[in-house]
């Protein structure tokens, strides 16, 4: 039988002494967590475990007598190429996810079953601006445990490239007040979205329907650009409103790990909608 002690990453031959807490956290939860899942995996292709080698030679006995050597050949080989991939993938966005790393992170333990999760949506992922997201994700939850919901991973898991560059732009029109997320609307749109973009977003789950929205303002309050320029609303009677749409949850966790900068005359044009409205005071902080 073949050896399955197979590392699923390393650590470029560092000591532990010489790599910091951050990257040595993620290594443990990636070695605790993915590892023993990924030896199972190499024990089914082998057949390692007793019972799955027994039933792999009487299945290879009779492929052979029907003659079917050839098509076995094959399918071991799509297996071997396929695990490769994944194993490339896997071991790339642990990499990246190193340099993400803030300098210091939550002693509390990445849950094993997000671990778990994570790895299952992330391992067939190579196009390089999708895994960058993941090991942004990845790191963000090792830094502090329970940012990123099972939820949000399943939904990036299905973004194209280009549905997840535009819920970037959307992240750059957004703002935010607490952990509530909105697009204001300019006539029938945000700005800078075109309505078909809003239509996509809202078939990935990352937009609250394209019908128009409020975000209900019943006392100061302090909004925050994606760039982190903030601004204050005060209403003239409770219950003012700004037209939006609104982003869910989901959103909202994967837009802290989305690469957003405000563009440049868009806060001013927010400013002059908000004064336009029903607002006694919206000023810059």
């Amino acid at each position: 039988m073949g050896d399955t002690n197979i590392s699923l990453v390393h650590v470029d031959g560092e000591t532990a002494e010489a790599v910091s807490k951050p990257i040595m956290k993620l290594m443990t939860h990636v070695a605790r967590f993915v590892e023993p899942y990924h030896v199972r995996r190499l024990a089914h292709a082998r057949g390692d475990a007793a019972i799955i080698e027994a039933k792999a030679e009487v299945e290879v006995a009779r492929i052979k007598d029907e003659g079917g050597i050839e098509l076995l050949e094959r399918a071991l080989g799509r297996f071997a190429s396929v695990e490769m991939n994944r194993q490339v993938n896997i071991e790339a966005t642990v990499e990246s996810a190193k340099r993400y790393l803030p300098l210091t992170v939550s002693e509390a333990p990445v849950d094993p079953d997000w671990m778990a999760t994570f790895f299952d949506c992330a391992k067939d992922v190579s196009e390089s601006s999708l895994r960058d997201l993941w090991a942004r994700l990845l790191a963000a939850e090792v830094a502090t445990p329970g940012v990123c919901s099972k939820r949000t991973l399943r939904t990036l898991q299905d973004l194209s490239p280009r549905e997840a560059a535009i819920f970037a732009q959307a992240c750059c029109m957004s703002l935010r007040a607490g952990d509530t997320m909105f697009l204001p609307l300019f006539g029938s749109s945000p700005m800078g979205i075109d309505f078909s973009d809003c239509l996509i977003l809202d078939n990935c789950g990352l937009l609250h329907g394209t019908g128009s929205l409020t975000f209900i303002v019943n006392e100061p309050t302090e909004l925050t650009f994606a760039s982190g320029e903030q601004i204050r609303v005060s209403p003239r009677t409770r219950g003012d409103a700004i037209p939006c749409f609104g982003l869910p949850p989901t959103a909202s966790e994967l837009s802290r790990v989305v690469t957003a900068v405000t563009p440049e005359g868009y806060i001013e044009a927010v400013l002059i909608l908000l004064r336009e409205g029903p607002f006694a005071d919206v000023a810059r902080l």
